[in-house]
């Protein structure tokens, strides 16, 4: 089996309310951090999982209905903290990240696509289905941004069916093997957005689920504390999002090794650079 190494970094935020995010928490402001993950394969070279937020945000949210967006969610972004930027520092070009995995279409996810022009942009086809011909306000309503969307998008695009998958998790269900090797297995992650998946990596620190906004914080999965009622506009299926919750949560039990990354959990990014650090030393 091929071993990726990986990283996980953070391109802006947006603030959220731990009383939305869990039911039951103090309604007190925090973080949701636009985290994306850098991936390494011996073979198939740099690639990512989501890209966060880039100044692009702002530029496109000035009008309506954009602007609704920008209103409703207010996102913090600065120019070293975009995914282009911080590769750079770490010497590797746009150009030298070869794929792109799209978990969903909300902007603080694809942001920064218009930035690899070289990627092949990887989505379920569900979720592709479901922003073909969203436009306005029919768009802004479901979190999608036209506007942050590469121009040959529909090009670039690989799409891959999840449930047509090989392999099979008890908990997570059917299993996409993304490069035939079990390096990448997809999965997919209904509730959210509309056909969201998540990403179950073989790295050389262990296994890594990567559970996009399948749980926004750990305590959803851990202790199963669902989040609040009140946050259930913000899904596309409310009941399925539950779903995806028991489902993590199960998985969790049964692979306590594995570090699940619910992409905006503050505690969860916390724990991961304090691990990191560690090992460095």
């Amino acid at each position: 089996m091929m071993l990726l190494r990986y990283e996980i970094m953070a391109a802006g935020h947006c603030t959220a309310y731990h009383g939305l995010a869990v039911a039951g928490a103090p309604f007190k402001p925090i973080k949701f951090r636009a985290t994306f993950v850098h991936i390494e394969h011996p073979v198939h070279g740099h690639m990512l999982f989501d890209t966060g937020y880039t100044l692009d945000f702002y530029k496109v949210t000035k009008q309506f209905p954009n602007k609704i967006y920008a209103q409703i969610t207010k996102v913090f972004i600065q120019k070293e903290e975009e995914a282009v930027a911080q590769l750079r520092e770490k010497g590797i070009t746009p150009e030298e990240i070869k794929y792109i995995i799209i978990s969903h279409f909300h902007a603080d996810h694809i942001g920064g696509l218009r930035d690899f022009p070289n990627a092949t942009l990887i989505a379920s086809a569900k979720a592709d289905a479901a922003i073909q011909g969203k436009k306005g306000f029919k768009a802004v309503k479901h979190g999608y941004i036209p506007a942050l969307m590469p121009e040959d998008y529909e090009e670039r695009k690989q799409l891959i069916q999840v449930e047509e998958g090989s392999k099979s998790d008890p908990d997570l269900g059917v299993l996409y093997d993304l490069f035939n090797d079990g390096s990448i297995l997809i999965c997919q992650l209904e509730g959210h957005a509309r056909g969201q998946i998540g990403a179950l990596l073989q790295t050389e620190e262990g296994q890594v689920f990567i559970a996009a906004d399948g749980a926004w914080h750990k305590e959803n999965f851990e202790q199963l504390h669902y989040p609040s009622r009140m946050a259930s506009i913000l899904f596309d299926s409310w009941k399925e999002a539950k779903n995806t919750l028991r489902k993590i949560h199960r998985f969790q039990q049964n692979n306590p090794d594995t570090f699940i990354f619910p992409c905006h959990c503050e505690t969860s990014y916390t724990t991961y650079l304090q691990n990191k650090s560690k090992t460095i030393l």
